[in-house]
């Protein structure tokens, strides 16, 4: 059994709440020098309940280290801080810059601490503290807004360079790509159902397999794939040409899905036609020749 395999069966522990086996293999992997972010939050949180706070702290220490853009380790360090009843401005003074940094740091936290505070009897402490999280807030929404106005721009543009020639498979992706980037399914659904009386159905489904499996709609998706195989056999039956990028697609949209074995196989039907249609390139030119 590999390390990632002990990684999932201690994860399988815990859940389970089987907690002692699972602190066993986390610690096995950890002596080895595995690295995991859930590893040591698990740990830590085994700790904190059952072992001891101090060594709770060191493992939420280092899952903050292996991702410091999470706020969870740094709460969970100041909650054991806080169990230890040591001061907070040790906390605020070692690693509050660094819990304003993280991506989803917001005014939950800050009322987590205020309470720190209040039970430590140091509200009067907080004021400067909160001060400037209220500035980072700010700031971040200031930036959050001046990103959704850019992709907006960039929206609006890519429908006019799209309604320009809608039979463009490329400008059709770029699209839906960026609406994507919005969460507008609806709209991105009515524009695609529209595309197929412009552009080859195989590359609409393409984009709707594509689409589908980047929200995460798997069963929307593998009805999509099918309707490309489904095309693909009928031409192979009926002996119709098929491009080798046609088998590409296939072949991108099973490495999406992490099947590796349907990933392999239009992958070798892929280089098999591209290959076919090299001679045939060669044999024009020396005609022309």
């Amino acid at each position: 059994m590999d390390d990632d395999q002990k990684f999932l069966m201690a994860k399988s522990f815990y859940q389970q709440k089987q907690y002692d086996q699972a602190f066993d293999l986390y610690s096995e992997l950890e002596n080895k020098g595995y690295k995991n972010y859930e590893m040591f939050i698990e740990l830590g949180h085994i700790y904190f309940h059952h072992m001891g706070l101090a060594n709770a702290y060191q493992k939420y220490l280092k899952a903050h280290e292996l991702d410091p853009s999470q706020t969870y380790p740094l709460i969970r360090m100041l909650k054991c801080q806080d169990q230890l009843n040591q001061p907070v401005e040790m906390f605020i003074e070692d690693y509050f810059d660094s819990l304003l940094q993280c991506q989803d740091f917001s005014e939950k936290e800050i009322k987590k601490i205020k309470l720190v505070f209040q039970k430590q009897g140091k509200e009067n402490l907080f004021e400067k503290i909160e001060s400037k999280a209220i500035k980072i807030f700010i700031q971040k929404k200031q930036q959050e807004m001046q990103s959704h106005e850019a992709l907006y721009q960039k929206i609006d543009h890519m429908k006019l360079v799209y309604q320009q020639n809608t039979k463009n498979a490329t400008n059709l992706m770029t699209l839906i790509d960026l609406l994507e980037k919005d969460n507008r399914n609806d709209e991105i659904t009515e524009i695609l159902d529209h595309a197929y009386y412009n552009i080859n159905h195989f590359e609409v489904d393409y984009i709707y397999a594509r689409h589908y499996i980047h929200i995460e709609w798997m069963t929307d998706a593998m009805t999509a794939i099918n309707r490309m195989e489904e095309r693909l056999k009928k031409h192979e039956k009926e002996h119709k040409m098929i491009k080798f990028y046609e088998y590409k697609k296939l072949a991108e949209l099973y490495q999406m899905l992490g099947n590796e074995a349907l990933y392999q196989f239009y992958d070798k039907k892929r280089i098999e036609t591209e290959n076919q249609t090299k001679p045939r390139r060669k044999k024009a030119t020396n005609e022309r020749n």
